[in-house]
């Protein structure tokens, strides 16, 4: 709740028109169920600029984090996103990493964190899934259903006759 009286003060108390700064706060008290408004009528809680900032940030990450996404998802489906057994996603997210500490807390810095974040995401998401589905194929192996041309077991069952 803290959070959403942050940005609904922010609203408020920007430099926004009014007509924007009272659709802003509507659509905040909307998502709220009505409890910002009723808390900052209770409090005289103003949303500051500071807020609709961090709002900004958030919107900006959010469309980077689809974008890289989105690429990884166009080179994973035209050529996979290991190269051998070098993974693209995990050595993006090494090398983004080391451009984010060359350039410290600068926006550059941000944008590679930003990028090794996603990476790094993809990576993990990629490596457990993997993971699970060879676990669950080797437990399949144990029934019979397997991804060899036919099981041996029952080739040789399937001669015998009733």
């Amino acid at each position: 709740m803290a959070n959403e009286l942050d940005l609904y003060r922010s609203a408020v108390e920007s430099n926004l028109p009014a007509k924007q700064k009272s659709a802003f706060a509507r659509i905040l008290d909307k998502v709220s169920g009505g409890k910002i408004s009723e808390y900052a009528d209770k409090t005289g809680v103003k949303v500051t600029g500071e807020h609709l900032r961090a709002l900004g940030k958030l919107a900006r990450q959010g469309g980077e984090q689809s974008a890289f996404g989105a690429a990884y998802g166009y080179i994973d489906a035209k050529m996979g996103l290991d190269i051998g057994k070098i993974p693209i996603d995990g050595t993006t997210g090494s090398f983004a990493s080391l451009g984010a500490i060359a350039a410290g807390d600068s926006w550059v810095g941000e944008e590679a964190r930003n990028l090794a974040s996603a990476s790094f995401t993809v990576l993990s998401f990629r490596k457990m899934k993997d993971f699970y589905q060879k676990k669950r194929s080797a437990g399949a192996a144990v029934t019979g259903e397997t991804d060899m041309e036919e099981d041996p077991v029952l080739k040789v069952g399937k001669t015998i006759e009733d």
